[in-house]
């Protein structure tokens, strides 16, 4: 969702970030569906449909239809209470999850799947929080967030251009380019837990570690790294921030002087400063990448971005020139 201005105040959504407290970390080594060796190896390939900035993918889960928001950004997989009561799927009796975002804290027993399809391949998915999830959209449903415990397994295509997410068997070795022709604009990960894709960045010249976070539609910064970096004169702004729980945050943005995402340096950027957990100290979300056709991969610690510009600054929003189209 783009920013809607009404009065000096910003009212956008922040999808959740997942931080589960209980049963969220998988092993550290090749993914489910991984790969030693560098080749392409496609497994899927999914529609993508854009809604308020945010990149839902349908997908079946017991048989019947789910709708589900892209998200890099959450640890694990998460449905709804109705959309678990509509599959009619069991509860895990000896498992519980607790997960805090932008809307608040929820958590409960998990919900067995066992399997999901995406674009016509059944991946496994053996289990998913259960969360009170409500995006407030009045006009389509959406049943949850597709989490990093399914994305780490793949190396993604993510094509927002063509409305396409293409998934590729992970590989644990670095590429000096994407797979499509073109420029493209690399960005190193940082070392970090398995189901985080960590971008280094820097406010005002003070480092930090940055979740990839398909599911934020902004990219906001810790009230950590804001302390960090002196007060400007100006007094900033009220921002109203929604996440994936039934809440809305009321929280402040402030004007730095720049913000740099690995190579890509922004000017003057206005951003949502809100609390984050552990070490992170900012969410890059998918004001970065809108329009833009996008490589990422949990496995290497690596992302691309296919661009056809120099990176931007408009009106303290941050903006990636893309090509209008992608091959």
């Amino acid at each position: 969702m783009r920013p809607s201005r009404v009065r000096g105040n910003i009212a956008v959504l922040l999808a959740v970030c997942l931080v589960a407290l209980a049963g969220c970390a998988g092993p550290t080594g090749p993914g489910i569906l991984g790969g030693g060796t560098c080749s392409l190896e496609p497994v899927a390939r999914v529609p993508v449909r854009l809604y308020s900035g945010l990149p839902l993918v349908d997908a079946t889960i017991a048989g019947a239809p789910v709708r589900l928001v892209l998200d890099t950004g959450a640890d694990r997989t998460l449905l709804s209470e109705a959309a678990v009561r509509r599959l009619g799927l069991p509860r895990d009796p000896h498992r519980t999850s607790r997960s805090t975002g932008v809307g608040g804290a929820f958590g409960g027993f998990d919900a067995l799947t066992n399997t999901i399809t995406l674009g016509g391949t059944t991946l496994p998915l053996p289990r998913v929080v259960v969360g009170d999830f409500d995006l407030g959209f009045s006009d389509t449903q959406v049943d949850g967030l597709l989490g990093a415990d399914l994305w780490r397994h793949f190396d993604v295509d993510l094509n927002l251009p063509a409305r396409t997410a293409t998934l590729y068997r992970a590989q644990f070795c670095h590429r000096s380019a994407p797979p499509w022709p073109g420029p493209a604009i690399t960005v190193e990960g940082l070392a970090g837990p398995p189901t985080r894709l960590l971008l280094p960045v820097a406010l005002d010249g003070k480092g930090a570690a940055a979740i990839f976070d398909t599911g934020a539609q902004v990219t906001a910064v810790s009230t950590r790294l804001a302390a960090r970096v002196p007060e400007p004169a100006d007094p900033g702004r009220e921002v109203r921030l929604r996440g994936a729980g039934a809440a809305t945050a009321r929280l402040r943005a402030r004007r730095f002087a720049s913000l740099q995402i690995g190579p890509l340096l922004f000017a003057d950027p206005v951003l949502p400063v809100m609390p984050l957990p552990g070490i992170v100290g900012a969410v890059v979300g998918e004001d970065l990448l809108r329009g833009c056709r996008a490589w990422f991969s949990f496995a290497a610690r690596q992302l691309f971005l296919a661009a056809a510009d120099v990176p931007r600054n408009a009106g303290g929003q941050i903006t990636l020139a893309c090509p209008p189209t992608s091959p």
